[in-house]
Formats: structure tokens, sequence, C-alpha cells
């Protein structure tokens, strides 16, 4: 049970009132090895997610007001609806993994994914309050959202293959490689609220600037499709007697998603990115010299007003010590330097910075120089 309010009078905002989300899972699981080197499961999940809440109020219950203190309507619209949702969710797994020899491991996968919405994204209620509205921002993003009864649960099909060679011992090289393609049927995105006639809409497209972009939590029944691929890579470089061993190794992750509906991008996309690592062994030491590369990011929706950010290039440097206390028993020491060069980057992930007074500013990375003048 949840309860979310605010306390800036005259009355109490009951944002989420008695908020209650559920859920019973039930799940079974099969695997099964064949000859030649076959290997099947399949996994199936049953979810039912039961969620409510109260009536709710706002600061202020005069029906005529109107602007950041209109909140009547919103709560009577809300409160009038029926609010209890039972949602029935099925998952399935199936995945086959092929070796045909000691080097090699083949795989190939289906999943299909249920997600409710959450109580924030079918519960929020204020529309016409900017500052109430405001004041539901989860994302780091500066925008205000608002929610909607009439979400569906969102459900992803995703289809992968992953292919990997290695020594016979799997200690020494690797390399794979994992292709992927998820279609979401009722993806769970955001779009502008519509105007409302009297004029008193703190949720409007007017309204789209600066930290206040205030639009709708989850809307829609669209369909977005994410599609990407992954790698990575171990080269041993060999070992020496008194240096030690040394190896490389890297991996590579490339995502894009579009809603086809809008044709917008979709939010919090990591851009192309890529880390190299030159390890270190020595007995109990281990130590890595990393690099790391981030492209810029540029495919960014527009309706959100999500901000690129440039690319970059970071040091990195670790090193960790163990002690071996029993069998079964240890302790180990890490210490390490982010970001050796003391470059200023932004972070692709980070949201806005609000200690920026324009808001136009992403959150900047760790380095000593990282805070916008």
């Amino acid at each position: 049970m949840m309860d979310t309010v605010g306390s800036s009078g005259p009355d109490t905002l009951l944002n989420v009132h008695n908020g209650r989300r559920d859920r019973f899972g039930t799940y079974v699981e099969w695997e099964a090895r064949r000859g030649r080197g076959w290997t099947g499961l399949i996994g199936v999940r049953s979810d039912v997610v039961v969620m409510n809440t109260g009536n709710v109020a706002g600061f202020n219950s005069d029906p005529a007001a109107t602007g950041s203190a209109a909140y009547y309507a919103d709560a009577q619209a809300f409160n009038s609806r029926d609010r209890y949702r039972r949602d029935v969710n099925f998952d399935m797994t199936a995945l086959a993994r092929y070796e045909p020899n000691a080097t090699g491991t083949f795989e190939f996968g289906y999943a299909r994914k249920t997600r409710s919405p959450s109580i924030y994204e079918r519960y929020l209620w204020v529309k016409r309050s900017f500052i109430a509205v405001n004041m539901n921002g989860w994302f780091g993003d500066g925008n205000g959202y608002t929610g909607n009864l009439d979400l569906r649960p969102e459900v992803a099909h995703t289809v992968s293959a992953t292919a990997n060679w290695h020594d016979a011992a799997q200690k020494g090289w690797e390399l794979g490689v994992t292709p992927y393609f998820t279609r979401v049927q009722n993806y769970i995105d955001v779009e502008r609220c519509p105007a409302i006639a009297d004029g008193s809409d703190g949720c409007t497209a007017a309204k789209s600037d600066g930290h206040i972009r205030l639009r709708y939590a989850a809307v829609c029944q669209l369909r977005g499709p994410v599609y990407g691929v992954d790698g990575s890579v171990r080269a041993p470089l060999g070992g020496y007697t008194t240096a030690g061993g040394f190896a490389l190794t890297g991996v590579i992750g490339y995502v894009r998603g579009k809603n086809f509906n809008t044709g917008d991008n979709l939010y919090h996309m990591m851009p192309v990115h890529a880390d190299l690592a030159l390890e270190h062994h020595l007995g109990e030491w281990s130590s890595a010299l990393d690099f790391k590369a981030v492209d810029a990011k540029t495919d960014v929706p527009a309706v959100r007003n999500e901000l690129p950010t440039p690319g970059y290039a970071l040091l990195n440097l670790r090193s960790g010590y163990r002690w071996k206390l029993a069998d079964s028993a240890g302790l180990r020491l890490d210490a390490g330097i982010e970001n050796l060069t003391d470059r200023r980057y932004d972070l692709p992930l980070g949201g806005r910075y609000w200690a920026d007074p324009t808001g136009n500013s992403p959150v900047p990375g760790m380095a000593v120089h990282s805070i916008p003048a």
C-alpha cells in the first residue's frame, strides 16, 4: 500500500491515496538434453497483477478555481471512475543451445515478457495544476507527468541468437556476438497532454520549454521495436614467470528504438559504446587499464525534450588484491581511478543537470572539472 501526499495547503493533496499493487505469480520450467550437443529449455510463467487506489483530492477543492489552483474537475473525474484493475499476464521463454564441438556454442531464443503499468503510470491524476503535475517527475528529466487509467500491460516479444567461439577449456580466448530484436505491443510511452478548453491546463504543449515540460506519463497503445547487438572478446597475450599474465578483453553494444506510431525515437537509449581493457594477473594481484568509448547521442525523443550528448573516451585504472583466509572464505581489497585524464563528459542516460539554472545541460560524469560554469 502507498500514499503520496503534499502539504502546501490549504488542503492536503492526495496524489496517490491508498494505492495497492499486488502480484501473484506461478512458473514452471523444463530442460532437456538431447544427443549431438543439443539442449532445450522452456519456461512458462503466469502473473496476476491487482491494483487499486482510493479517492483523491487536491490542495484546493474550489470548483471555480483555475490555473495552478485548479484541482476539482480532475479529482471529480478520477473519483467517478472504477480504479480497480486486474491484469492476467502470461510469459514464456524458449531456448535451444547447440554445441557441435568443444570450441563452439550457439543459442537461439524467443521470449515473451509482460509488464503491467506502475501505480504512478496508472493513478497520477492531476492535469490542470502545473505545480502538481511538475511534482510528479521521477525520470530525472525535469518533466512533469500525469497518469492514464486506460493503460494496458505492455507485451514484449524478443528473438535473439548467440554465437560463441572459445578455447576447449573455456578459460582462454573467447569471441561472442548476440543480435536481438524486440517488438512491443501496447508500449507505454508518453505524449503531450491535450489542451483543456477552459485554459486552466498545467499540462499543455505550450509549457514545453525550460524545466517544465509537462505531458502524460503513459499513453496510447503503441508499437515500439527495439533492436541491437552485443559483442564480447577475450584474447590472452601470454604470461611470464616474474611479470605475470596479460589478456585483452572487450565488449561492444548497440541498441536502437523507434516508435512506429509517431516516428519518434524511444527514450533512454544508450548510444554505441565499447570497452577495451588490458588485464594483468600476478598471483593474487589483478589489475586493468580500461579504455571506454561512447558515441554521441543524437537519436533522442522530441516529445520528452531529451538532451543529446557528445561522444567521449575515458581511461580508467583499477587494481585489487585477494587474501585467502580459508577454503571457503577470503578478503579482497580493490582500488581504482576513474577518468585518469580528467576529461569533462556528459552522461547519455543521466537526465538533466538541475543545478544548472537553465536546465539545458545533461548531468556531467565524474571529473574534477565536471560542473558546468
